[in-house]
């Protein structure tokens, strides 16, 4: 919250409007870091979250050089003005040893922003950015540093995380000889994967040692390396010879605060605490978020009514409805109740909303709507069914909730895999929303991570949402949304409406093929009539129609005009191949039986059995169906008994 609500001090006024005082008109967090005179800063992922215009103004103001060197900008976005670097050079001690720091930061930022929060930016591959820098800031210095914010490691059980990692540009690029780093906020305690400490070493690509360090997440963790020179009179420079480090723990109780820094951050934390103690709006129930990953939530409608309210009501902006999961899996408010209502203020709201997520209106179809509402299912399934969740990025925002009068209506088919047609309907107002026409468009809002094709909403990279329909890229946030809803409204008591529907599938896996012969004595003879009966029965939680395709046996040949079938569904056998489907839904705990004879040929005489199977969908699911099996009796034909009546003479 310290950080949102002076994210505009360097434009003169609070994050609310409040104007500030000329010695706060600097981000507190920016203007600690003056005092305390570091040498460099690398570029995260969150300084993009706010536009061109709370970057400039807010990064202008250090006095430590800033760095990002595979990020570049066509002059739409300002990174001359703060200015952004690639690297610094720089001396240290009394030796003066020459120490090159090279900035990488996070090459994903376009999956995390709309092209809209990031004009004239392009970011490079980070591996790839630092080679072309490395050797060449080698050759003109002692140390060369890379401090970067693109993660420590690879995680086999991440679809998000890539090649571009620390220990990847430790083995592959040359010139380095030690890693600071962040973004995956690893503990280096513990490490990550094969990698059971931090600092680490690796081999650089000529087998000299680099050495990789981070210094964990929330500033609860100090990195210290320690790096041993040697001087090289012959090359008048100095050669690293050791790497060393460690982290320190950093804690309240057992850090004293410098006062330099208590005094600078004083009269922000004064302006935070009224802040966050700003009344909001009264609750009857809780607010509960911590379901919010595979169901509907008090927390999540809540954010949802409160977002298309500011778009609408505040704003002017028409929305036909709104597809977005909660902000964090939190609950505020416990025990909250009619005769016990519980007032929530603004810190509440930045626990229940922690992230910096604007508000997007887009003209989507249905195929295009359908094909988000997928990926929704997608990430229930994992989330719910597979551990690790599949690898996919695990937030509550990734499990679309809707605003009220709206339902989304799923067909749960564990544990077959998500298929693509697991959404049975969306409805607005009541009304369905036509998964196949794309002629008719929605006035859908979301948030801005979503959008860009975070939380999985991505193929290859590709947002899964129309960016080109977009209509309002606006910059109101869902947390300030719900504070305006909430002070507008007084008292709320957001209710599980049934907004989420998750239907248990249809089941049609009881469906059996059975094979009878007309002697009754369970082998094919040549030339004996054979009865196929197929019965499909549905044991699962809704109705469904259904595909049937069955190949004849070989050996066979269809009887004439003997295909029965159950009503309700319609077939022909062509070809020796019968092609049945479902005209009316087999509802749940219903059965339909399809029947047909055969002859058995003469070709018979070749096979052990005579063996087929049948091949059966229903609108989700493709089940394996047992064989029907019948011996063939290769010694005997079959002779049908003809009673005949003789007359006495």
């Amino acid at each position: 919250s310290m950080m949102y609500i002076f994210k505009t001090a360097g434009l003169g006024y609070a994050a609310d409007g409040t104007p500030l005082p000329p010695d706060m008109q600097i981000n507190p967090l920016l203007k600690a870091f003056n005092a305390m005179d570091y040498d460099a800063m690398t570029l995260g992922n969150h300084e993009y979250n706010f536009g061109h215009q709370v970057f400039t103004s807010t990064l202008r103001l250090s006095n430590n050089p800033i760095l990002q060197a595979n990020v570049s900008d066509d002059g739409q976005y300002g990174l001359d003005e703060v200015p952004v670097l690639p690297y610094v050079e720089t001396r240290v001690g009394p030796e003066s040893i020459r120490v090159a720091i090279l900035g990488i930061g996070n090459h994903r930022i376009p999956n995390y922003e709309l092209p809209s929060n990031i004009p004239g930016l392009t970011f490079t591959n980070p591996l790839d950015t630092a080679q072309q820098l490395s050797d060449q800031l080698r050759a003109a210095n002692d140390i060369v540093l890379a401090l970067t914010h693109i993660g420590f490691t690879e995680n086999p059980n991440s679809v998000e995380v890539d090649e571009n990692v620390d220990t990847n540009m430790g083995m592959t690029v040359s010139g380095l000889d030690a890693i600071l780093g962040g973004h995956s906020h690893t503990n280096p305690a513990y490490g990550f994967g094969d990698y059971k400490y931090l600092p680490t070493i690796v081999a650089g690509p000529d087998n000299t040692p680099v050495l990789i360090n981070q210094a964990y997440r929330y500033n609860n963790t100090l990195g210290e390396v320690v790096i041993g020179l040697r001087y090289n009179a012959k090359g008048f420079r100095y050669d690293v010879v050791s790497r060393a480090g460690r982290y320190i723990a950093v804690s309240a109780a057992s850090t004293p605060e410098d006062p330099e820094i208590v005094d600078i951050a004083a009269p922000y934390v004064a302006m935070l605490q009224a802040y966050n103690d700003t009344p909001v709006v009264t609750t009857t129930v809780p607010i509960d978020a911590l379901n919010a990953f595979t169901e509907e939530t008090t927390a999540a409608n809540l954010q949802a009514d409160a977002s298309v309210w500011e778009l609408e009501e505040r704003n002017g902006i028409p929305v036909d409805f709104h597809l977005s999961g909660a902000m964090t899996n939190r609950r505020v408010a416990d025990g909250a109740s009619e005769a016990t209502p519980v007032l929530l203020k603004v810190s509440d709201m930045f626990t229940l909303m922690p992230y910096e997520n604007s508000l997007v209106v887009m003209e989507m179809n249905g195929p295009q709507i359908k094909a988000v509402l997928e990926r929704a299912y997608r990430n229930y399934y994992y989330y719910k069914y597979v551990p690790d969740y599949g690898g996919y990025s695990y937030y509550t925002t990734c499990m679309l909730d809707t605003n009220a009068g709206n339902q989304i209506i799923y067909r749960d088919t564990y544990p077959a895999l998500p298929n693509g047609n697991n959404v049975e309907a969306m409805l607005v107002n009541g009304v369905p929303i036509d998964f196949n026409d794309a002629e008719t468009f929605y006035r859908v809002s979301t948030v801005n991570y979503l959008a860009a094709g975070s939380c999985n909403f991505n193929d290859e990279g590709v947002s899964l949402w129309p960016l080109d329909q977009i209509v309002n890229d606006t910059q109101f946030y869902v947390r300030d949304a719900v504070i305006n809803y909430g002070m507008e409204m007084g008292t709320i008591s957001p209710q599980i409406e049934g907004r989420l529907v998750f239907n248990a599938a249809a089941d049609l896996s009881s469906s059996v093929k059975t094979v009878a012969d007309a002697s009754g004595d369970g082998l094919a003879q040549i030339g004996e009539v054979l009865t196929y009966t197929i019965q499909l029965g549905n044991t699962g939680g809704i109705s469904t129609s259904f595909v049937l395709t069955d190949s004849l046996p070989a050996y066979v040949t269809y009887v004439p005009e003997s295909l029965t079938l159950s009503e309700g569904i319609t077939g022909t056998i062509t070809d020796n191949v019968l092609s049945a489907q479902s005209v009316t839904n087999l509802e749940t705990g219903e059965s339909v039986v399809i029947q047909f004879q055969v002859t058995v040929d003469v070709d018979a005489l070749w096979s052990q059995v005579i063996s087929n199977k049948i091949e059966l969908t229903d609108q989700a699911v493709t089940y394996d169906i047992p064989a029907a099996e019948i011996p063939v009796d290769v010694y005997g034909i079959y002779m049908p008994v003809i009673p005949q009546v003789f007359t006495a003479p």
